[in-house]
């Protein structure tokens, strides 16, 4: 299955008519760049024992952050490649929801609760329902 979403039949057919455009499912599972977010996990694991059982502090914390940062913008940038085809305009949109759904995914793992608690009103809870109505939501985008 390509990686790229078909909005229309003729996209989908390669300008044949005959094909397909991309179904709500089919959206959906495209959205989610989940060879990034497994990326992400592995960043993660290999600094969680950095980190340890305590709250990431310091340098740890700010590292963390930073990885997240660089891995936003490469989801961005491989979206755009695993997407690409001749004659075809970059898939923008694609790429740019896919961030957002890297971005809801990490919040939903919790991998970056430590930095959040700076926030007194964010609780996991909330990345958790939002990764949900993402889900819900995206294949209609």
């Amino acid at each position: 299955m390509p990686r790229r979403i078909r909005e229309f039949s003729l996209q989908a057919a390669g300008g044949q008519p005959g094909g397909a455009a991309d179904g709500y499912l089919d959206k959906v599972v495209k959205y989610v760049p989940a060879d990034i977010i497994a990326a992400w996990t592995a960043i993660a694991g290999v600094l969680r024992p950095v980190v340890g059982t305590q709250p990431a502090t310091g340098a740890h914390l700010t590292l963390l952050v930073i990885c997240f940062l660089i891995v936003m913008g490469v989801a961005y940038w491989w979206t755009l490649k695993a997407t690409a085809e001749a004659g075809q305009p970059p898939a923008t949109k694609q790429a740019i929801v896919a961030v957002i759904a890297f971005v809801v995914w990490v919040l939903a793992l919790g991998d970056l609760q430590d930095a959040l608690k700076l926030l007194s009103w964010w609780d996991i809870v909330y990345a958790k329902v939002i990764l949900i109505l993402f889900t819900l939501i995206s294949g209609k985008l």
